[in-house]
């Protein structure tokens, strides 16, 4: 383990494009001490990486993370999980899914403690050692409303049951849950719930399409990734093909308002980043001032022109942040939902997947750096003209408020 924190800081020194963007070269060093000094002993592959996950705030970037080898820990056995997909809302962890074996873990069932560490404390860890760009706090709540079962497994272990104590609508109540494999778990889940309401919220398996309002000249425009745009076929190529027929239809109907939908956009091409904003900008621009991707962009010669909302959250990654922060430049939207993911000002990617020599752990760090704008860098993404933050109710009901608020705006 030793070995493998010298390792890590070499790589990282030696790789790493910033470094020190927020943070000093003497934090950083000491921020490395300090995980040696604290080896006390022998450690599960996990605890070692929740260990290492210290040095998250230092690097702040997004792009640069620490993820368990790709043998299970058992051979041949595979990785078990708490059994419960919660969500954190206002300040409560409630279960949304219930996916062990005891149907009392009801939805709409507040989590108080899980093996003896009340839920505010599990969050608290949980986001410290997550990853974001910056000062950023949407990305890792993003993360964890999708995969809380994995990074709680990354930070606590994976014990063979949990105490949990649950709050319904009486008096508390004390469970002793199996930890499951996960597809137990969605076979659990299927079961209990066998039609879920869809939900923006929770599907991280949207397809690229484009609505058009019957009899109102409103569209929406739903893009997941910008690796893939909805296209027949792969490709860069066929991509932009297929965006131009979905502003072609957006003409031919004369569409005077629309919504575009990148929460959970990850980010991908900043090619296609660029084909989509010079459908949406009447101006020439560029997505990036200096780095990968840079220079001089022109618009297509018949670009969208009306009332254009965008909704976005902490999923609103990388070259989606790129995109946002290029709208915001030209004041060309209305930004519905919560602050974007990806850092509006300057970010690292284009990671390197290196493996540490001894533990096996699999590392990502990053080689490259993106200056969007010149200006003061905050540590933030594009901020939301219009705050709105799902509830706990929304989430069990699978409403969307994000998208009928834009549907307000655009009336």
């Amino acid at each position: 383990m030793l070995a493998d924190i010298d390792h890590l800081q070499r790589v990282i020194q030696r790789k790493h494009p910033a470094p020190f963007l927020y943070t000093s070269t003497e934090r950083l060093r000491q921020g490395f001490d300090s995980l040696r000094s604290t080896v006390h002993g022998p450690m599960t592959a996990l605890r070692f990486l929740s260990h290492i996950a210290a040095l998250y705030p230092l690097l702040a970037d997004g792009h640069t993370m620490f993820l368990p080898g790709a043998a299970s820990p058992v051979p041949g056995q595979p990785a078990r999980y708490l059994p419960l997909y919660p969500v954190w809302a206002d300040g409560r962890l409630v279960v949304l899914r219930n996916g062990s074996d005891d149907p009392q873990a009801c939805p709409g069932a507040e989590i108080l403690a899980i093996n003896g560490v009340p839920s505010a404390a599990i969050m608290d860890t949980l986001m410290r050692r997550q990853v974001r760009d910056g000062a950023n706090s949407t990305y890792p709540a993003w993360i964890l409303g999708r995969y809380f079962r994995e990074y709680y497994r990354f930070s606590f272990d994976g014990p063979d049951t949990f105490d949990v104590v649950l709050r319904g609508r009486h008096a508390p109540m004390h469970l002793r849950i199996a930890a499951l494999p996960a597809d137990r778990i969605r076979a659990n889940e299927a079961l209990r719930d066998p039609e879920p309401r869809p939900s923006i919220l929770e599907d991280d398996f949207r397809r690229s399409e484009l609505l058009l309002e019957p009899a109102r000249p409103i569209a929406l425009l739903t893009l997941p990734s910008f690796d893939d745009l909805g296209a027949r076929r792969p490709g860069r190529s066929a991509n932009k093909r297929h965006l131009r027929g979905i502003f072609d239809r957006i003409h031919h109907h004369r569409v005077q308002s629309l919504i575009l939908d990148l929460r959970g956009n990850m980010g991908g091409d900043p090619a296609l980043a660029k084909a989509l904003l010079a459908h949406l900008l009447d101006e020439p621009f560029h997505l990036v001032l200096r780095g990968p991707a840079q220079g001089r962009c022109r618009p297509v010669k018949r670009p969208f022109t009306g009332k254009l909302v965008v909704l976005m959250d902490g999923g609103s990654f990388s070259a989606t942040g790129m995109v946002l922060s290029c709208l915001e430049r030209h004041a060309r939207a209305t930004f519905i939902g919560e602050e974007a993911g990806g850092n509006r000002t300057v970010l690292c990617g284009s990671p390197a997947r290196i493996v540490l020599p001894n533990t096996r752990l699999d590392c990502m760090i990053s080689t490259r750096l993106w200056r969007l704008a010149d200006r003061m860098n905050d540590g933030h993404g594009v901020m939301p003209t219009d705050l709105v933050i799902p509830t706990i109710e929304d989430r069990l009901q699978g409403r969307d408020p994000a998208l009928l608020r834009a549907f307000d705006v655009v009336d």
